[in-house]
């Protein structure tokens, strides 16, 4: 799916349905430090998008969602979970401190969103993600009635790109997942222009430069493929007189 197609509600609609059909055919009730459905992102920026994507359900729908991120004082975030919680949203690092501080359990969860999983699944957050997957009774077999919902978490990854690196390490971890593609998956928009220019490693730099000064009366995205080269870039850059931001997984990670 292409950003801002509707991925959310692609994957949160479903979810609330099954938490209010597991209610009502088999009188699950929501208990005290046990959210029955994780939604995981890579930042906090993205968690609060999905957040207020999913408030506009808990206004029709009577079920609880919180997010649970950095940023957010302590305070805030624990007394949020003082009260039982439907659909957790957080980002890797605060829901493994959560874990591991005995604030939550994953013992009740029968649903589980990894949302941006080609970030989730690269080498920043991979480690995290998979030591929270490890944390879970994932479900093995798709259930045959209402019963077979509650053994263990139904697990959705979604992406906007699919890497080989990411499709790879999921079904090492989880054998049997199914893969659903869009006819669209990584092909080219037709509104957006692209341009494709063959460089040797060492005159990169120099392109690189040669392009952001075309654009210099304006602001440019650059993205790199790891976070030593997301710093070696923005040293480079910073040294020939161009002002930078830079953002990866290693800084505010929470």
């Amino acid at each position: 799916m292409v950003i801002g197609s509707g991925k959310t509600i692609a994957y949160m609609a479903p979810l609330i349905n099954r938490l209010k059909d597991e209610e009502e055919q088999l009188g699950v009730i929501t208990r005290f430090k046990k959210p029955r459905a994780l939604v995981i992102l890579p930042s906090r920026d993205l968690a609060n998008q999905v957040l207020s994507v999913a408030k506009l359900f808990s206004h029709v729908v009577k079920i609880r969602i919180v997010a649970a991120i950095g940023g957010k004082k302590k305070r805030f975030i624990k007394e949020a979970l003082t009260k039982p919680v439907d659909v957790l949203i957080a980002t890797p690092d605060s829901l493994l401190k959560l874990k591991q501080q005995d604030r939550i359990s994953f013992s009740d969860v029968s649903h589980l969103v990894l949302d941006e999983a080609d970030s989730l699944f690269d080498q920043s957050f991979e480690d995290t993600t998979f030591n929270l997957l490890k944390m879970m009774k994932i479900r093995e077999v798709k259930p045959k009635n209402y019963s077979d919902m509650r053994e263990g978490a139904q697990v959705t990854v979604v992406s906007a790109t699919i890497t080989n690196r990411m499709l790879t390490s999921l079904t090492e971890k989880i054998p049997n997942i199914k893969k659903i593609t869009s006819k669209q998956l990584h092909k080219i928009l037709p509104n957006v222009e692209q341009k494709f220019i063959k460089v040797i490693a060492e005159h990169k730099a120099e392109l690189l430069l040669k392009v952001l000064e075309g654009y210099s009366n304006t602001y440019s995205i650059v993205f790199c493929n790891s976070v030593p080269s997301c710093d070696w870039t923005a040293r480079f850059l910073e040294s020939c007189g161009i002002p930078v931001v830079k953002l990866h997984a290693g800084i505010n990670a929470m």
